[in-house]
């Protein structure tokens, strides 16, 4: 019952903790679903970034195993295990995309909250209703991370690859102008 002050205050702060991890864990999977790629060559129809048969992928899957296998043990076997979760998102977030690592961030913290629900997973004692929002921040903290790293990652990709279009392109323009081209050195030398 919420009698009390205090109980009121402590089901409060979980809850919105609560509520703010489940944001922060849909919003970038939702953001991927809705916003479109830019097209591979230029001209083409752009394609949506985040095709159902894309977030199933062998390497979505794999990636999906990891995050909840980490969860799951790490849980289960360590007193700290937010650290190690980060560690296997960052690992994510580095070998697959923003989307991949998105849905993987949400499959940790579905896992988390059946987990919680269960009772495998505990939050420390707490003496006052900041306690639980304290060890809902750590859940939150283990997320966010690999989120920011794959979406700054799969800008660097985005860049890499518009750069590697331009140099061929330049390449090809060089190479299949029909006219008598000259390259000059910053010495001046052809």
């Amino acid at each position: 019952s919420l009698e009390t002050p205090d109980r009121f205050e402590s089901l409060f702060v979980t809850w919105l903790c609560g509520d703010i991890l489940g944001a922060v864990a849909r919003l970038p999977v939702g953001l991927c679903l809705m916003l479109p790629e830019r097209a591979a060559v230029e001209g083409a129809p752009e394609r949506p970034a985040t095709h159902p048969r894309r977030l199933w992928s062998a390497q979505a899957l794999v990636a999906y195993a990891l995050g909840v296998g980490t969860t799951v043990l790490a849980s289960t076997s360590l007193p700290q295990p937010f650290v190690v979760i980060v560690v296997a998102l960052m690992f994510v977030a580095i070998s697959t995309n923003m989307a991949t690592t998105a849905a993987t961030g949400l499959w940790v913290v579905l896992t988390l909250d059946i987990l919680i629900g269960q009772g495998l997973l505990q939050p420390p004692p707490a003496t006052s209703a900041w306690h639980d929002a304290l060890f809902y921040l750590a859940m939150l903290s283990a997320i966010t991370p690999g989120i920011f790293l794959a979406a700054s990652a799969q800008s660097q990709r985005a860049t890499i690859e518009a750069l590697q279009l331009s140099r061929e392109r330049m390449q090809r323009l060089y190479t299949q102008t029909p006219v008598m081209l000259q390259s000059v050195d910053p010495q001046g030398r052809i």
